[in-house]
């Protein structure tokens, strides 16, 4: 799993959804992980253009957080692999918090976040069994 996000997809944060018009990857590591990204997306009640930075903690995990200056207050999220033994099932879990910085009804908001997570996990899981 966690190899999948070493191919730079849409976005490593909603890798699975067409909100984005654009994503830059300014940074990689020596591993060709992004360590820093900026996304444009359309939210429906606007575009916003905002830049994450990364962390990893290969094989277990990578976290993202907004940096200051884009159009979002935050955006924090991670996933975190576990897996019993080799070759048992990988569990993923995915963490997201968002706070757009800007006027968003509460029901909207909730019903956006619910959409990235399902979508992101979704896409995950059809890339790992495709």
């Amino acid at each position: 799993f966690f190899l999948m996000i070493r191919r730079p997809p849409r976005s490593t944060l909603f890798p699975y959804t067409t909100l984005f018009r654009s994503v830059e990857i300014h940074e990689l590591d020596d591993n060709e992980l992004p360590l820093r990204s900026t996304m444009t997306l359309d939210v429906a009640i606007r575009t916003v253009t905002y830049t994450l930075g990364y962390e990893y903690d290969y094989p277990n995990s990578v976290a993202w957080a907004c940096e200051e200056g884009g159009d979002i207050r935050r955006i924090d999220g991670s996933y975190t692999f576990e897996q019993e033994a080799e070759g048992e099932p990988t569990t993923v879990t995915y963490e997201l918090t968002i706070d757009p910085g800007f006027p968003v009804p509460g029901f909207m908001l909730r019903k956006a976040q619910k959409a990235i997570m399902n979508a992101a996990l979704k896409g995950l899981k059809a890339q790992a069994e495709g």
